[in-house]
């Protein structure tokens, strides 16, 4: 038996969307409040845009340069084609599950 990504429980992600919105309020760049429950709208989005990506790439070599990381870390751009990856798979799993049952003819 293979288990399913944490994403394909609704329940589940339902509840860490509550869990957020509640204890982890946040702001986006243009100051509007942070949906969470765009997770289970098929609209998930890990991936910043360029200004605050270069940023986040900076501040993960800087940490890298200081030793924070282990030296076996994965490199920045390995990361961010995960989190890709895994927005594009969360995010098409949840738009199959919004669309209407199909009936059968």
């Amino acid at each position: 038996m293979t288990s399913q990504p944490s994403y394909f429980d609704r329940n589940l992600v339902e509840d860490v969307v509550r869990h957020k919105q509640h204890f982890f309020r946040e702001n986006d760049q243009a100051g509007k409040l942070i949906d969470y429950s765009d997770a289970v709208k098929a609209s998930l989005c890990l991936i910043p845009t360029e200004e605050a990506l270069e940023a986040l790439r900076q501040d993960y070599q800087q940490m890298s340069d200081a030793g924070l990381l282990q030296s076996d870390a994965t490199k920045f751009d390995k990361l961010i084609d995960r989190l890709t990856d895994l927005e594009n798979r969360a995010n098409a799993h949840h738009k199959r599950m919004m669309r209407p049952p199909t009936e059968n003819p």
